[in-house]
């Protein structure tokens, strides 16, 4: 299949590009600096230059274009949310969403399949809900981010539309980790808040192989809870981090103290969704890393 990708520089795009390469299938990217990405990606792949939040894509980036993965979008917690910043996070994901689809229109393309990176902040605080791809949207900004986001997605000349909903994406490559676990070892193992909130996650490799399964499977449709079957509190996640680096308890963060440092971003820190993958369990997906522990011991290993 000849697949066209935004976003493929980051976290989840640098592991999909070479694994969709595997499979032999023709991977077309859509980046900034096109020669930062072949950097990146290497030689194997198309790559166009784009930014995504000013115009469209070049028409020559849709050359027997079958697929898109639209997976740019700046990162949520990368800083305190400033009315700026909340613009920069709406434009990078929205904005880009409407270029990409004005370019797929000029070009007249017709796609087998879109595929768009959306997240399980859509839910809101829901406690200690059990929360499955039929809830509702939570109303809080990044909640109504994602709903935006999706709704985007909703207008591509796509025959299947997929919403992919990630978790917390565990990686040896960055996200996450890359930013606690130099902490904990620094500063100690500290939950934030009480710790109960709920949270969801995934591992790199259960996440590729969903999104390459949801390239294919005509079955998966709309949107998708990308997340393992175990969602954890954050105290656990904590606990679990510190046992695998081999660290100490942290004090806990006090939310007030989260809500000094990152202001609005805090809420979402400390906001809990127990969301469970129904859609790919009803499917008998195998996860090759369902359990938190098992998990952390596979990327954290010396």
């Amino acid at each position: 299949m000849n697949i066209l990708i935004t976003g493929a520089t980051g976290l989840v795009g640098r592991e999909l590009v070479p694994e969709l390469l595997r499979f032999g299938h023709f991977v077309t990217v859509l980046a900034r600096d096109p020669h930062s990405a072949a950097k990146k990606l290497g030689s194997k792949i198309k790559i166009y230059p784009w930014d995504g939040e000013k115009s469209p894509p070049p028409a020559e980036a849709f050359e027997r274009i079958e697929a898109v993965i639209h997976l740019a979008g700046e990162n949520i917690a990368d800083s305190r949310w400033t009315e700026a910043r909340k613009k920069a996070l709406r434009d990078s994901r929205i904005l880009s969403a409407q270029n990409l689809k004005a370019g797929l229109d000029k070009a007249g393309v017709k796609l087998k399949i879109f595929i768009s990176a959306s997240g399980i902040g859509f839910y809101g605080d829901r406690k200690d809900d059990r929360l499955t791809e039929a809830d509702q949207a939570g109303k809080d900004f990044l909640a109504q981010l994602c709903v935006e986001w999706e709704a985007a997605a909703d207008t591509m000349p796509a025959a299947r539309i997929v919403k992919t909903r990630f978790g917390v994406v565990l990686s040896s490559g960055g996200g996450f980790l890359g930013k606690v676990v130099p902490l904990f070892k620094k500063l100690g193992a500290s939950r934030l808040g009480d710790g109960k909130q709920w949270m969801t996650w995934i591992h790199i490799d259960d996440l590729i192989d969903g999104l390459t399964m949801a390239l294919t499977d005509e079955r998966l449709s709309g949107p998708i809870n990308m997340i393992a079957p175990e969602a954890v509190t954050n105290a656990t996640m904590t606990e679990e981090i510190r046992v695998a680096i081999g660290g100490w308890p942290g004090p806990p963060a006090p939310t007030f103290a989260l809500r000094l440092l990152y202001g609005e971003l805090a809420d979402a820190l400390v906001y809990s969704q127990r969301a469970v993958p129904k859609k790919l369990e009803d499917l008998k997906f195998h996860f090759e890393h369902p359990e938190l522990r098992g998990a952390l011991e596979d990327i954290l290993k010396d």
